[in-house]
Parts: structure tokens; sequence; C-alpha cells
């Protein structure tokens, strides 16, 4: 099989730029819509090569239906084990929400220049793709090349990655530890994650509030404040990280397809043949998701609303401070809790267990992304002495934000209740009442028992008797630690 697997696929190419040169003489053989997948390449002055793919017929699909906010990105795990790059870079196009992978380009180089010619050229090939709004990470590379392209379009970062290098920086700070024992400092470093969902201009004055609170509270964090001050609010400008107003907040879409690409694969670094097939496949398959677009019809399966309530609390706290009905630490405070479970998983923090029930707070809990599990990686870019790409094994879905756009979906969908009209009258039995003032003391499972009994041995005493006998999982419905049994509780 293998002998015979030989004579119909071509030998593997050496380099990127031999790779180009196998499909300008043999179009044919990746082909979308009856057209070459293979688009063009570039080759910048040190030689380095980029070749890109795209669908055109795709591309005129989308940005006929209004697609003009792009998201970018770029992953290494993905591109294939011969010839050699450094990345697969992807753009996508928002539309009706749903992210739309439209070009594809494994490049051989991540330098300025490289993403100047990449963009040039598909700017070229592509003249009806106008961006108004482009999202990526904080590359700086990648974010000039965006602007001096196309100097009318206006580029944000990912709201995701800017709290990620706040992360990053107390570690390498050797605040961590600190951070973690002292509740002060939490709340400065989330109110700092919090920033960048204020007005550019009204940034720095809430940075000023941030460092008054840590003043009156004794939190030594003057290192991380400098470094904030010198690289965000000087080199970098609030006008990058600011996502207020935007749409989306981050670009977490580019982040779950690399998960996608991923998982189809099965391992890292395929070959270049099995590569190309499935881009070309996945650019067919995205014919059929724009056609259900057009036709209004729903693609994915609605978001939870508990997420959609965090995006409403977002948007409320911000019209309240338009308004002028809170004050700016106020907002800080309130916006704080937005990205905390990521925070508090990457600084190990303890989630809070008192009485026997977990603190659930909906404002930690953010959008996932539904039906995805991404590994995502690391990529962020320090002010100096910048590291290696990490790995991280945290499931970035819980800090996704939801789109205001959802949220006013989900009320049109099962309505706004926040003027409710003929609402029948209804007999309230009167237990429920007494269960209520007595939350505390029944039990977790039948919400009848009175708790007697605790699990072990991490000592919830969340059930009732008759619960702890037929108890039937080796686990605290609490806190879901392992139990080696349960004993009862005395008063």
């Amino acid at each position: 099989m293998r002998h015979a697997r030989k004579k119909i696929v071509p030998a593997l190419p050496i380099s990127i730029n031999a790779l180009a040169d196998y499909l300008d003489q043999n179009p044919e053989r990746y082909t979308c819509c009856e057209q070459a997948f293979y688009q063009d390449r570039t080759v910048d002055n040190d030689g380095k090569t980029t070749i890109i793919f795209g669908c055109t017929s795709l591309i005129s699909d989308v940005v006929s239906q209004g697609g003009n906010e792009v998201h970018a990105d770029a992953t290494f795990k993905v591109t294939p084990a011969t010839p050699q790059s450094r990345q697969l870079f992807i753009l996508h196009i928002i539309v009706q929400n749903h992210s739309i992978p439209i070009i594809y380009a494994l490049m051989e180089s991540k330098t300025e220049a490289a993403y100047t010619l990449l963009l040039t050229k598909c700017k070229a090939l592509f003249p009806s793709i106008i961006p108004n709004c482009v999202m990526t990470d904080f590359e700086t590379a990648l974010q000039n090349a965006f602007l001096t392209v196309y100097p009318e379009t206006v580029a944000h970062g990912c709201w995701f990655h800017y709290v990620q290098a706040l992360i990053k920086n107390v570690k390498r700070l050797g605040l961590a530890q600190y951070v973690k024992d002292n509740v002060q400092a939490q709340i400065c470093l989330k109110m700092c994650a919090a920033l960048a969902l204020l007005p550019v201009n009204k940034i720095d004055e809430g940075f000023q509030l941030i460092r008054r609170h840590a003043i009156d509270n004794n939190v030594r964090f003057a290192t991380f404040f400098n470094y904030y001050s010198n690289y965000w609010l000087r080199n970098r400008g609030p006008e990058v990280f600011s996502v207020y107003g935007l749409p989306r907040r981050t670009n977490n879409n580019v982040e779950c397809f690399h998960s996608q690409l991923k998982e189809k694969f099965q391992i890292l670094h395929p070959n270049l043949w099995t590569f190309l097939e499935h881009l070309k496949n996945l650019s067919s398959k995205y014919h059929v998701t724009v056609r259900q677009l057009a036709l209004g019809q729903r693609i994915s399966r609605a978001v939870k609303i508990k997420y959609l309530l965090n995006s409403g609390r977002i948007l409320k706290s911000t019209q309240q401070l338009d308004l002028g009905h809170i004050t700016l630490k106020e907002f800080l405070l309130q916006c704080s809790h937005s990205a905390e479970r990521y925070i508090r998983e990457e600084m190990n923090w303890h989630i809070n267990v008192e009485q026997g029930v977990i603190e659930e707070n909906e404002d930690e809990i953010a959008v996932r992304v539904e039906d995805h599990q991404p590994e995502l990686p690391v990529n962020i870019l320090l002010p100096e002495n910048p590291e290696p790409e990490e790995v991280h094994e945290w499931d970035e879905r819980d800090f996704f934000i939801p789109e205001d756009l959802e949220l006013v979906r989900w009320q049109e969908e099962y309505g706004n209740d926040e003027y409710p009209d003929n609402i029948p009258y209804v007999q309230i039995d009167q237990t429920l009442q007494v269960n209520l003032h007595n939350e505390e003391t029944i039990c977790v499972v039948c919400r009848d028992g009175a708790r007697s009994h605790a699990s072990v041995p991490c000592g919830h005493r969340v059930l009732c008797a008759d619960c702890a006998d037929q108890l039937r999982t080796n686990r605290c419905p609490i806190c879901n630690r392992e139990s080696t049994g349960v004993i009862r509780i005395w008063q």
C-alpha cells in the first residue's frame, strides 16, 4: 500500500518556496468552487517565503453579507512537519456574530516586513476586503502591518491576551505568592484587568485610582504599577488595548478554530498533503455555513443564559458610568469580577468554600465557546527580555465574554422581564417559605430533610440521613472531592 501511495502522492517539497513552485504548476490539485485554492506567494528581503490560500467565492460571499470586522492570529502547532515554517496565519471575518476563516498563509517569518508583504498581497488579491476594525493579539509587528496596509482601519488588542499579559508579568516580577495571600492585591490586579473596559480617555484616571487604592490599603505593588505605566500606558497606549464599545472584546473565536484544527489532525505537525487537503475541505464547509447565515438559519447552539448575564452586567455598568450613576472606581470594582475565574486558575487561588456551600459568583463566569475544548498557546509580548512560547492547560472558554448582540437575541426569543405584565396569581405553599428561611439547614439533595451527615474528609455537612444511606457516588455533592464515607454530625 505504501508503494502504491508513493506512485500517486508527490514527494514532499524541501521548502515553502518549492511548495509554491509545485502549486503554480499544479493549480488543479487543490480547488474550491472549481477555482484554485492556492493564490500566490510573497518573498521578503531575507528570502523568507509566505504562501497564501483562500477561496475567492467564499470571500465574496462573506463580504457581500457586510463582513468588515477582521480577526487575525497564527498558530504553530498544526504547521506541516515538512517543509518547515514558522506559523500558519489565519484571517477571519465576522458575519452575524460568527467567525468565518477566509485566508490561510504558511509563513517562514514573523517579521513586520513579512506581515506587510502578506497583507499587501491579500489587499491586491481580494480588494473587496475593507476592514473597519481589526482584532489581534499584542504582536507589534502584526498590528503595525495592518495599520500600514489598511490605514483607514482601527486596530484593537484582544482583552484576553491583555489579561494574560498582566498575569504573566505578575509572575515574572515575583509577585504571584504575594497576590495570592493578599486580598487587596487581588482586587488591584482585577481592577487593572477591568481598565481595558474603559474609554480611552478614562484609562489613565482609572489607573491612578487603582494606585491610590493600593496605597490606602498598604499594597506593595510598585514594581507592577511601574511595568503597567511604562509598557501599557506609554509604550502601547490605551487606544490599543481598550475594548470599550466593541461588539467583541476577544479573538477567542480564532483560538478555538486553532483547537479545531489540532483535534482534526490528532497530531502535531501533520503531513503536508493531509494538511492542505483539510484546509481545502474546511473552505468548502464554510460555504455551507455562509449560505445558512444568509437564510437566517441558526448554525450553533445558543449561548447559555448565565454567560449572557455576565455580558449584561458589563453593559449595565458601562451605561451607569456613562450616565454618571456610578463613579469610575465603582465601575472598576463591579467589572473586576469578569475575568476572576481565569485569574484564579492562573494564579492558583482557592475558590472559597464556607458552610458547605460553594460561592459561585456569577460575575466570575464568562462565556464558553460551545462544542470546543481548546488548548491555547501563550503569545504575549513583554516589554523586555521576551520569553519563548509556553503552553498552559487552562481552558480559556471560562474567560470568553459574550457579545451584547447575543443578549438582545435572547431577550427577543425569551422576552424581556424588566416590565412583567399580566402575571397570573398563584397560591404559594407556606412550607416553601419555611424552606427558604432554612436554606442552610436542609439537605442539598432532596431539599427536604435536615442536614445531619458530612462527607469525609472534606467535612461538608450537606446530607440528610436518608440521602446519606442512598448516596451512590463516592464524591462530595458540594466540592466534588473524593469521599471515603459519611459521618453523622450531632449538634
